[in-house]
């Protein structure tokens, strides 16, 4: 009986310690799901120096880190590098052997030498990264350095900027409630810059709109054809519209599926609808005349069907000190502007600056003279009214910039 329980426990010992040894295999350390990536990295250089808010990895989660195209030195930073005061650099070797851990010194630089404090942390090679099984340290002010690694592309791209490219179209064959063919625009815009000559290479675009990040890490080759797009729909799905400020932020990298190290920015990028008239100064019994112009095309829904066809078109009506009314002048026009979208069977326009036309309408000052105004000055603004659903949604109820008219 005791022999026989006796095999038991070796038998069970032996299962466990096989599974103990599939779930450390050198797969799984590389895996995004079991490291962090490590925070700071920009600061962490040996190139920068400790500014008012030192680095402190005294607090640090203890866990594995990847900073991906930044490594752990291996010469030793001078004091106050690295964002903090007492830098700490890797005296020993990275490993070569991919998925194999390795323990290697970690080294305190001080006042009296390189390393007057030192600890052990195990490192894995991953091929075109390192993760790092990383430790809190001792003492503020005190932190890990990474710098730069070979993999990284140092080389920005140049003249970014993110302009107009197109309009694509859905095509829907509706039955319900009405048979009908609905062609829906989406506006794309694009994000240009010029290629470096090493035409291996990929590129990383993330898109800003007023500053919130509405796509990141998207991923284009060498190939001048191979064009990042930011399309309309892609806005509202963040909550986006036009009438905002738009950037891409690129950097390049050696494989599609690295991380960049390097990035630079285009200049922002006015998308929707510009007043060209900020100012008016109106006789008494005259007329002025305001201007705006689309930075990018207006779209709206193309429905056809039996007995119909059409679009609706873009309303932008007029108010005194922000508040909206309606007009009660018979001529509408005094009120509002009509601006009409191309159908599905004219696309063709919007390869061509024949959206681009200034729109125009007058403002009236039917004073006649025979009183006198207390208040010789008003704001006019100017709002878009409601769309038809998909593309044209980010033209919905804007705010456009004021006219100050005298």
């Amino acid at each position: 009986m005791l022999q026989r329980n006796m095999a038991n426990k070796i038998i069970h010992h032996c299962l466990c310690y096989t599974i103990i040894a599939f779930a450390l295999t050198g797969a799984d350390y590389c895996s995004n799901d079991n490291y962090s990536t490590l925070e700071d990295i920009a600061k962490r250089s040996p190139t920068y120096s400790q500014d008012a808010v030192a680095l402190c990895d005294r607090y640090l989660t203890p866990g594995w880190y990847s900073a991906k195209f930044h490594e752990i030195p291996t010469t030793a930073p001078r004091l106050s590098a690295c964002g903090t005061t007492y830098p700490y650099w890797m005296n020993d070797i990275a490993p070569a052997n991919i998925g194999v851990p390795k323990s290697v010194q970690m080294c305190q630089v001080g006042f009296s030498s390189n390393c007057v404090r030192s600890h052990y942390i195990r490192m894995v090679n991953c091929g075109s990264f390192f993760v790092y099984e990383l430790s809190p340290l001792d003492i503020c002010n005190s932190a890990y350095c990474f710098e730069q690694s070979d993999s990284c592309v140092a080389d920005v791209p140049q003249n970014i900027e993110v302009r107009y490219h197109s309009v694509s179209w859905t095509t829907i064959e509706q039955t319900q409630p009405i048979r009908q063919t609905v062609h829906d625009p989406d506006v794309n815009l694009e994000c240009h810059f010029d290629r470096l000559s090493d035409l291996s290479l990929y590129y990383d675009v993330t898109w800003y709109v007023d500053n919130t990040e509405v796509l990141t890490n998207q991923t284009v080759s060498s190939n001048s054809s191979d064009i990042p797009l930011l399309s309309g729909t892609q806005m509202l799905a963040r909550e986006k519209k036009a009438n905002s400020m738009i950037h891409c932020v690129v950097g390049a990298k050696l494989r599609a599926e690295d991380s960049t190290c390097n990035v630079s920015s285009s200049p922002l990028f006015f998308a929707g609808i510009k007043v060209l008239t900020s100012t008016l100064h109106i006789p008494r019994g005259r007329d002025g005349e305001v201007e705006f112009q689309f930075t990018i095309p207006f779209i709206s829904k193309h429905y056809i069907r039996e007995q119909f066809e059409g679009q609706t078109a873009l309303y932008i009506n007029t108010a005194v000190h922000g508040e909206s009314r309606d007009c009660d002048d018979p001529n509408k026009n005094l009120c509002d502007v009509t601006v009409s979208a191309y159908g599905r069977n004219e696309s063709h326009k919007y390869d061509t600056n024949a959206w681009k036309v200034k729109h125009k309408f007058k403002v009236y000052n039917r004073d006649n003279g025979d009183f006198t105004l207390i208040d010789k000055h008003l704001t006019l603004r100017l709002q878009t009214g409601t769309t038809s659903d998909g593309g044209s949604k980010i033209f919905e109820n804007l705010t456009l910039s004021d006219v100050q008219v005298f």
